[in-house]
């Protein structure tokens, strides 16, 4: 596992709005993610924007979704990791004082027949409530969170307020894209099952990648976009060209750390960065010849996503392309964020977010 704890400062900034401590654990098809955070409930014209402070991350890859694509099902292995890997964060949430710990799955748990086994165990091992989002729920607090969320104590969003934002999610499962305003509103959210870990099980069997599996990846993550784009289509006239992209994920973020050749992963220097399509094609450059072994070593890249970071970097790039992006920023804060700030708005009659 790797955590990073940003001390209890949340506490003393938020004390005076009434903030509560509360966590989330995001159970991924690739990685188990935690967030405690301290939050200040908002989200009215009179008692102003919800803040979130956030007190300590963590992060362990279990893979929880190998095979899923070709099996159609979890497997004992798989389920046993993840679920010691959520029992361990809601015990650092509980110790931590978090008052309330939401637990999301995605979409490994959205794809597996034997989802409902997993369920029940999380609930049985470790007294968690798993909540399997749909592709949109999932798209609409990955767009909530990296337009609304924070980075760190006294980061601010990844984009200001005004103009449309496109937020894309590169998962290991799936992607989402969705459309909507800097001030969080959303104008429509696609998931397609296209993700880094799901395409790299599908199309590469060669390390370093072959030129066949290479063609393989390209067309796979083009043929698996193309509802995306047929999605959008359907809207009508797509919006202006000068919407900005945001990224959010590990993808993104390791695109981000990769570019600057950060030797120790900075937060504060991927959240906010700016990378070009010609960037992005920079760093496909790099990895493609080289074997996953030499991967571990580049700087900036997590060695445990080192088999899948080609795969995700590829559909980022035709993402791109497909929108006519020329660029993207990178945002620290994505659904995780997300949760935790839908957790905390109110209507104005008082009744909590969905």
């Amino acid at each position: 596992m790797m955590g990073i704890h940003s001390g209890d400062a949340g506490a003393a900034e938020c004390a005076g709005a009434q903030a509560v401590r509360r966590a989330v654990i995001d159970i991924g098809t690739n990685s188990v993610r935690l967030l405690v955070a301290d939050v200040a409930p908002g989200g009215t014209p009179e008692r102003g924007p919800v803040r979130l402070m956030p007190v300590r991350r963590d992060l362990a890859t279990t893979r929880l979704g190998r095979g899923v694509d070709r099996r159609g099902r979890l497997s004992a292995a798989a389920m046993n990791d993840t679920l010691d890997a959520a029992a361990a964060f809601a015990n650092e949430a509980r110790r931590l004082g978090a008052e309330h710990i939401a637990v999301v799955g995605t979409s490994a748990l959205r794809d597996a027949a034997n989802r409902d086994a997993f369920i029940d165990m999380a609930r049985r091992r470790a007294g968690l409530e798993v909540r399997v989002l749909s592709g949109r729920e999932e798209a609409a607090l990955a767009f909530l969170g990296a337009v609304r969320g924070t980075a760190a104590a006294g980061a601010g969003p990844a984009v200001p307020d005004g103009g449309m934002v496109f937020v894309l999610d590169v998962g290991g499962g799936s992607t989402e894209l969705i459309l909507g305003t800097a001030g969080g509103a959303v104008h429509g959210a696609h998931s397609v099952d296209v993700g880094a870990v799901r395409v790299t099980e599908l199309c590469v069997h060669s390390d370093p990648i072959s030129l066949s599996d290479w063609a393989l990846l390209l067309t796979a993550v083009e043929a698996r976009l193309q509802p995306l784009w047929d999605a959008l289509e359907a809207q009508g006239p797509p919006p202006a060209r000068e919407a900005r992209l945001v990224a959010v994920g590990g993808t993104a973020t390791s695109l981000a750390a990769m570019h600057q050749r950060l030797e120790v992963y900075d937060p504060d220097r991927v959240h906010g960065y700016t990378l070009s399509r010609a960037d992005v094609e920079a760093v496909i450059a790099v990895l493609r010849p080289l074997t996953v072994a030499q991967r571990r070593a580049l700087p900036g890249l997590h060695p445990q996503r080192a088999d899948i970071i080609l795969a995700g970097a590829v559909i980022v790039l035709q993402v791109m392309a497909g929108l006519g992006a020329r660029k993207l920023t990178v945002s620290e804060s994505d659904l995780l964020e997300g949760v935790l700030l839908q957790g905390a708005l109110v209507d104005p009659h008082g009744n909590p977010g969905l």
